[in-house]
């Protein structure tokens, strides 16, 4: 069973995904979710209380989603596994960023890159992602760019849920 904060995680991720951030606010929030602001306020005094946790829950799911089941010994790889590697590393990068949790982080990286208050914390989540890839090709010796990698699969997946959110403040 889901504990109250795990459901607002979870409702707040999926009205990323739908809706992006239009008009997001923690008495809407608390609304939809059939609480009042001061239930809310019990686990969340503000809105950006609650994204902290929001981009740690997606960090974790990052984390999982591409690394799972690796188990690195510093072992160098032939050049056939360095490429069978990388295809593994691309697949889980793309599993990832079509997933609910990734598309909901491109919805806030699209939403607050420009923000103050969250410019340099999403530019310290994406550059502490693309290390964690530097480090998994460097240990198994693999020559690919980690930044490249990464890099490919967020912007793709950056254009691919642009047009859906645009579409959707046209329409609402």
């Amino acid at each position: 069973m889901k504990s109250k904060r795990q459901e607002i995680i979870g409702y707040v991720i999926l009205k990323f995904i739908h809706s992006g951030y239009s008009n997001m606010d923690v008495d809407m929030i608390a609304n939809d979710l059939a609480m009042n602001p001061e239930q809310l306020a019990q686990y969340y005094p503000d809105f950006e209380t609650l994204l902290f946790d929001v981009l740690s829950v997606i960090t974790t799911a990052y984390t999982r989603k591409v690394f799972y089941g690796m188990h690195i010994e510093n072992k160098r790889l032939t050049r056939v596994e360095h490429q069978a590697f990388y295809e593994f590393i691309s697949h889980r990068l793309y599993v990832f960023f079509t997933s609910d949790v990734g598309k909901a982080f491109i919805c806030i990286y699209q939403q607050f890159e420009f923000d103050a208050r969250f410019e340099r914390l999403l530019t310290a989540i994406k550059t502490e992602w693309t290390e964690m890839l530097r480090i998994v090709f460097e240990s198994v010796g693999v020559k690919y760019d980690a930044y490249d990698a990464f890099n490919y699969f967020f912007n793709l997946a950056c254009k691919t849920h642009k047009p859906q959110l645009q579409a959707y403040r046209t329409i609402h």
